[in-house]
């Protein structure tokens, strides 16, 4: 089980990676998470007071996109190892995913949910297109956020390759993805008027106690 998650979780990082560098939506993978793979979490859970249930049909939905996943990346293998060729259908299963396993909450569940990703992504909220439309960002403010974006993820791609290579170390890495995704939340922070970023604040809730990640 816990190999499993791992290969997942690298397989996530590689395509995050690649898909950052194409400017695309992938807040999975900068520090906190999409709304979905931070119900991975138990502090997550627990502020949510998922029930037994609830825990037994995500980890079942996770099992099943793993698996998904596994298959298709062993396809990519098989093919050559092209990672691109995989991406497309990477991205569509995670989307699927994520609305099964968002489907799983309670309406009070979900708006919690929402609530604790602004909490742990910060300003990089704002790359989430529901968080774009909530606050009424104008087509500028999306461009830059965009472009913002996909110098993140070049910069993220360029540690996966260094890593790879064997040039840092992973605690060197994980310092360096910190210092890019502050620089990353400082410049998005930047982009919002006044009232936006008042917004943004209060869409927070009531405050969410993390547990230590490291």
């Amino acid at each position: 089980m816990k190999l499993a998650r791992i290969a997942v979780i690298a397989a996530l990082s590689t395509l995050a990676a690649m898909s950052f560098a194409q400017g695309r939506m992938m807040m999975g993978m900068g520090g906190g998470g999409g709304k979905a793979m931070l119900l991975n979490r138990e502090d997550v859970q627990r502020d949510l007071a998922l029930t037994s249930t609830q825990k037994d049909k995500l980890e079942g939905a996770r099992e099943e996109m793993m698996e998904k996943m596994r298959e298709a990346f062993t396809a990519a293998r098989e093919s050559g190892g092209d990672m691109s060729a995989v991406r497309p259908q990477m991205e569509k299963m995670m989307k699927e995913s994520e609305k099964t396993l968002l489907a799983i909450l309670t309406p009070e569940q979900a708006k919690r949910l929402k609530e604790i990703s602004i909490w742990i992504n910060g300003n990089r909220s704002l790359l989430d297109e529901e968080i774009q439309k909530d606050l009424k960002m104008t087509d500028d403010q999306k461009s830059k956020a965009k472009n913002l974006q996909t110098k993140q993820g070049e910069a993220m791609q360029s540690l996966f390759e260094k890593m790879r290579n064997q040039e840092i170390d992973r605690e060197e890495m994980q310092a360096a993805m910190k210092k890019n995704n502050d620089i990353l939340d400082a410049e998005l922070g930047k982009l919002l008027t006044a009232d936006q970023a008042a917004q943004l604040k209060s869409m927070k809730g009531k405050e969410f106690k993390a547990d230590d990640q490291n």
